[in-house]
């Protein structure tokens, strides 16, 4: 795997992340984007539609996807959280998926180096303009019993809409049935044949 060092100059200015690199992944044909706020994916991956979308980036082609299964237990490799371990297992988890010609960019804003590894996991895909309307959380999800954050909160408000309430649960959900207006759940296979381009 091999940095790249010529970024696009029509990538918007992520000016709120921690930026280290983009890294090419000959398997998929994605890049990586790492940035700060790694225990609030969807978060992360909500501001970052903002940003492609006051940069005039945001397309039809662009998908927020959420990863999890019916258990909540998703392993997952190359993790900047997985510190002492290969690999750790979130409840869920969040990227942004930006089809562009003959490739497919993704933004795993906690990765390190290496996406994917070879285990099934279901795929939630918003598109990128759905997620900026209906996605709402209170952040109630990263608070223990006592009301404290697990991890210190990032320092934009929350994006929450009193009048849908925190949502976040339904997309995390599997459940093809949940928020069918406005996304597909996806296995691993058909995942792949929607977004990943063969032979290139």
């Amino acid at each position: 795997m091999n940095a790249v060092s010529n970024i696009d100059p029509s990538m918007p200015a992520l000016n709120e992340c921690d930026y280290t690199a983009y890294y090419w992944c000959p398997v998929w044909n994605i890049l990586i984007c790492i940035i700060q706020h790694a225990t609030w994916h969807e978060e992360n991956v909500w501001k970052l539609c903002e940003r492609f979308k006051s940069s005039g980036l945001l397309t039809d082609k662009c998908y927020v996807v959420f990863i999890s299964n019916t258990d909540r237990t998703v392993p997952l490799w190359c993790q900047r959280s997985a510190v002492t371990t290969p690999c750790v297992v979130w409840d869920y988890h969040v990227i942004f998926l930006q089809e562009n010609g003959t490739t497919v960019l993704v933004y795993d804003l906690d990765s390190t180096i290496k996406f994917p590894c070879e285990i099934r996991r279901c795929f939630r895909v918003v598109k990128a303009f759905e997620f900026l309307k209906y996605f709402s959380s209170d952040r109630r999800h990263m608070r223990n019993d006592q009301g404290a954050f697990h991890a210190p909160p990032p320092h934009w408000s929350p994006i929450f809409d009193e009048s849908r309430g925190h949502n976040l649960d339904d997309f995390i959900s599997m459940d093809r049935r949940v928020l069918a207006d406005i996304s597909s759940v996806y296995d691993e296979d058909t995942f792949q044949r929607k977004f990943v381009t063969n032979g290139t």
